[in-house]
């Protein structure tokens, strides 16, 4: 397997790096992590990403995905984890998303992915549920 990026790659990591660069310090990661209100993550930050279309990079287009793939958004993930980015790319578009991408039936991918990929639906997996939980 190579590990060469492609072309495309290499823009949309460039792209990535100048963004955090210029969105991003770790200060704002600390002022996050002491906070102990709101969503855990800047708002606006994550309108920006999604606007980009960051959240869309591994869905069908079918869903309102661009239909690159993993290896792309891996390329943005890795930019973000070089700087400690906090955003929920990784838990709503890799794991609720892909989830559901991978998993779920036509409607519900109709339903759901759409607003993944725009980034107004924030997605979370929860798959270790035991009757415990149940109450």
């Amino acid at each position: 397997m190579s590990l060469i990026l492609t072309e495309e790659q290499e823009l949309l990591k460039d792209s990535a790096a100048s963004f955090v660069a210029d969105n991003w310090q770790i200060g704002e990661l600390r002022k996050m992590r002491n906070r102990n209100d709101g969503p855990g993550y800047d708002a606006d930050l994550w309108r920006q990403m999604a606007a980009l279309g960051w959240a869309a990079i591994p869905f069908p287009e079918t869903c309102g995905g661009l239909g690159l793939g993993y290896a792309e958004l891996g390329v943005v993930l890795e930019e973000l984890g070089r700087e400690l980015v906090v955003a929920p790319l990784l838990s709503s578009v890799v794991l609720g998303g892909g989830t559901v991408d991978l998993a779920g039936s036509a409607g519900q991918k109709q339903a759901l992915l759409p607003g993944v990929c725009d980034g107004s639906r924030l997605l979370s997996l929860a798959y270790h549920e035991t009757p415990r939980h149940d109450t």
